[in-house]
């Protein structure tokens, strides 16, 4: 996390402020009359070495000040103020895990409250990499490795390793699940 980054911050009715929050003042409290808007990416592929459905994972660095050395999601973020959550779904992705996507490539799922943290709500997309290589570039020092999951291991692998606030996002989770079901045409 960039100390000199500002975050997008809402009231509760879902209206974007016109001053951002400063990212030194961290998520809200339960107790604030704000909000602050979050991107989830969730790249997936089917495998053909192994025909099988595989989900990505992030493993966080043990240099970064939160969840060090938990599972994340592919990549993810704050929305930087005055930023759209696609934009920021892109920017994260690039910064994460260095893979550049076209607005084209990811697939905008939901918006959810997020059930971890009351003052913030999650933006989810994922993101098709089947056919596509496995280029990534830890740049930021955020990450320190990524792991393709067969799909037939997702919940196993999320309650193993996986940092709470993902492990309670049920959910974000039940979400993710159905619809990668449907992409991968299982019930």
């Amino acid at each position: 996390m960039k100390t000199n980054e500002l975050w997008n911050d809402y009231f509760p009715n879902g209206e974007l402020r016109k001053t951002p929050r400063p990212v030194a003042l961290g998520n809200p409290d339960c107790e604030e009359d704000s909000i602050v808007g979050t991107v989830l990416i969730l790249f997936y592929r089917k495998n053909p070495a192994t025909n099988s459905f595989e989900v990505l994972f992030q493993k966080r660095s043990p240099l970064v000040d939160h969840n060090a050395g938990k599972w994340d999601y592919s990549a993810g973020g704050h929305i930087n103020f005055n930023e759209s959550p696609l934009a920021a779904a892109l920017r994260e992705t690039k910064e994460e895990i260095g893979v550049s996507l076209a607005e084209s490539e990811l697939e905008f799922l939901a918006t959810l409250k997020a059930s971890f943290k009351k003052n913030m709500f999650l933006n989810c997309y994922l993101s098709d990499r089947t056919g596509k290589p496995d280029v990534f570039n830890f740049n930021d020092e955020e990450v320190s490795e990524v792991k393709w999951v067969p799909f037939s291991e997702f919940d196993n692998f999320i309650d193993e390793f996986c940092k709470s606030s993902i492990k309670n996002g049920k959910l974000t989770r039940k979400i993710f699940k159905k619809w990668l079901k449907s992409k991968n045409g299982t019930d």
